[in-house]
């Protein structure tokens, strides 16, 4: 680390090492202080993120990985998940195994039963788990373009390798779902991107892509400097009138300040939406009014 990011930097934020409860403002530090080109919503995000689920950025949890707006030369930062954290998040409560010999590829059987035939452009995986104490199983799909080799190849990274944790992934999610993050948060093998900083272009693949509807909307953001601590500032422009339904509150925030559901309900100190007492537009301006 010292050599990526300078021997000043890498002591000022080596206290945080082997934390696994951090504030949103540890967590900021952390994340600045590695990748200076974090802000707005990622990084609102990324902070969230640590500090919901207890993920460390200097323990190879989280990253923020460069990719560029499809067809302009911008690079913009988006928070990722090392697949490693989101094993770590399961095990904390749960205990599972991997079953039917998986993570593997899909039989072309397999293919047909799931997706009505089986795709000659892309290579399908699948991990199937099941939760030691309930008997419960989920099964997760992953795939991978045929023709397209992945980053990390020259370190043993593969098409398989990328299909296999896809699919870990969404399997994961499907088993636990209360307890894993938003599965719009990428997911990368962690032990493929450490240190090399490399650009990954938006439409490559190597990153999904958020869900219609659910694509970040960039907003301004102010930066002090000086002994004041760095301050983002989003100034979202909507009409809190027009949210009416919890379903509005969520995806307004997320759109806004890059909340997950949970990360809103945590601002709200509920639990469920069933707890929420007051108007979903009163809850909206409150959690907006915390970013000004």
């Amino acid at each position: 680390m010292e050599r990526e990011i300078g021997e000043e930097k890498a002591i000022a934020i080596r206290k945080y090492q082997g934390l696994i409860t951090l504030t949103k403002e540890e967590a900021k530090e952390i994340l600045v202080t590695i990748w200076p080109g974090a802000k707005g919503p990622e990084l609102y995000k990324a902070m969230s993120i640590c500090t919901q689920y207890g993920l460390n950025p200097l323990m190879k949890h989280l990253y923020m990985i460069p990719f560029k707006e499809g067809g302009t030369d911008k690079v913009n930062l988006v928070c990722v998940l090392g697949i490693g954290a989101n094993r770590l998040i399961a095990s904390r409560k749960h205990q599972y195994s991997y079953i039917d010999d998986t993570p593997r590829m899909m039989t072309e059987e397999e293919e047909v039963r799931r997706y009505g035939e089986a795709d000659k452009a892309k290579l399908h995986g699948i991990t199937k788990l099941k939760d030691i104490k309930t008997g419960a199983e989920a099964s997760g799909y992953g795939e991978w373009p045929r023709g397209k080799e992945p980053y990390g190849t020259d370190k043993g990274n593969s098409k398989a390798n990328m299909v296999f944790i896809r699919s870990e992934r969404q399997a994961l999610d499907k088993l636990y779902p209360a307890d894993m993050p938003s599965s719009d948060i990428p997911v990368v093998d962690e032990n493929y991107i450490e240190g090399e900083g490399h650009v990954i272009e938006e439409k490559s693949g190597e990153i999904p892509q958020p869900e219609a509807g659910k694509e970040n909307i960039k907003q301004p953001v102010q930066e002090t400097t000086g002994q004041e601590q760095t301050k983002v500032e989003t100034k979202p422009k909507r009409d809190s009138s027009t949210i009416k339904t919890t379903t509005d509150l969520y995806k307004a925030c997320h759109a806004d300040f890059g909340l997950q559901p949970a990360d809103t309900m945590k601002e709200l100190n509920i639990k469920a939406w069933s707890e929420l007492t007051k108007p979903p537009a009163d809850c909206y301006r409150e959690i907006a009014s915390t970013r000004r």
